[in-house]
């Protein structure tokens, strides 16, 4: 079965927020008595964790929320474009996206949001 895309039209990471990859520990490590401890693989394969911030508009955040409850139902896999090398991949929420709502400017007066999504490189 394929995955399902990333919506359309929401934007890219703020480049403010620069987009952070960090790999999963995958190892254990266990004390000696003496001399360094000992460490091995905890995992054969370890993913990758992708934070980063997207500065959504209200009707752009209707589209996320949207695509997140209802057509990957909040653990589906979707493709995301890698933003390190620009190849797809499988990736997952790792957990809920927060939001924080800005106010908007005087001259506009239109506020938006800032959703932080943390995903797992499948």
């Amino acid at each position: 079965m394929a995955n399902n895309a990333w919506p359309a039209g929401l934007p890219s990471p703020l480049s403010e927020d620069d987009p952070a990859y960090e790999p999963y520990d995958g190892f254990v490590r266990s004390p000696m008595d003496t001399g360094p401890g000992k460490l091995r693989l905890r995992f054969t394969g370890v993913n990758d964790k992708l934070t980063f911030a997207l500065k959504l508009m209200p009707a752009q955040r209707v589209t996320f929320w949207n695509w997140y409850w209802n057509t990957i139902q909040q653990v589906g896999q979707f493709d995301f474009t890698d933003l390190r090398t620009g190849v797809t991949g499988s990736y997952r929420f790792n957990k809920r996206p927060s939001e924080k709502y800005v106010a908007g400017d005087a001259l506009t007066g239109q506020g938006w949001w800032l959703t932080a999504i943390v995903l797992d490189l499948v």
